[in-house]
Order: C-alpha cells, then structure tokens, then sequence
C-alpha cells in the first residue's frame, strides 16, 4: 500500500476515524476489523494508543477529507476492507458505508456498485478490472 497521500496527522486521524466508523456499523467489532484497523494505523505511523484516542471521539472528530478523488475513493475502499473483513456484510454495513461515501463526496451509485463488487468478492475473491470498470463508468 501506498501511504504518500497521508501526509500528515489529521489525514491519518480521518482515515482511522472512517474505519472506526465502519468497524462500528453493526454494532459489533469483529477481532479481523481490529486487527486491520490497528495494523493499518501501525503501517501509517500511528501508535496503538492514537488509535484508542480516536476510537473515543471518532463520531464528533473534524476530517480532513482529500481533495482528490482518487485519494477519496482510497479512503473509501480502506473503510470497505474493514465493512468485509468478517466475511460478511450487513445492511447496517451498508448503510454506514453509504453514508462515508457521501462524506467522501463519492456519488452514491458508484458507491453502491462498488459495495455490490465488495459483496461478491467475499464469494469469487478480487478482480482488480471489474473495480477498474467501476470506477471509470463513472469518471468518464
């Protein structure tokens, strides 16, 4: 992975607040979604403890969302990772990351494709093209 974007500490605090987010959509914090989300805050260069912190003000934290879309969409498809790391996706799951794509400023139907790629993932694994597909259907 590619942590050039994250520049600074609150791109990174925003980043670990969405996952947390998402981690948090059904209510339940499954040990892969913490695991994944204090991995990835390790490899960004957050500590444990930052974590914890943002775990405690992630739903009233301000975020610094990326200008870029491509950045945007990054962030989007971290928060996705931690919606499938159970090996299941909820309607609450759904719901959630709906709503980060909104705060993302990623239209909704490129969302919700992307959520669809997701669920079928868990079942016949990842192809990069059809996210490519996706992903130019609606930039083009």
């Amino acid at each position: 992975m590619d942590f050039t974007s994250l520049n600074n500490s609150e791109k990174k605090r925003t980043l670990i607040a969405l996952l947390i987010t998402m981690a948090n959509a059904d209510l339940e914090l499954h040990p892969n979604e913490a695991v994944y989300i204090f991995t990835f805050a390790k490899q960004v260069g957050l500590a444990r403890e930052d974590v914890i912190e943002i775990s405690k003000t992630y739903n009233k934290m301000s975020l610094e969302i990326p200008k870029a879309d491509v950045q945007r969409v990054e962030y989007f498809l971290y928060a996705l990772t931690v919606m499938k790391a159970d090996g299941d996706i909820s309607k609450d799951e759904e719901h959630t990351a709906m709503k980060i794509a909104l705060t993302l400023g990623i239209r909704q139907a490129m969302a919700h494709d992307i959520i669809e790629m997701q669920r079928h993932e868990l079942e016949d694994g990842f192809d990069p093209e059809r996210l490519n597909e996706i992903i130019l259907k609606y930039v083009n």
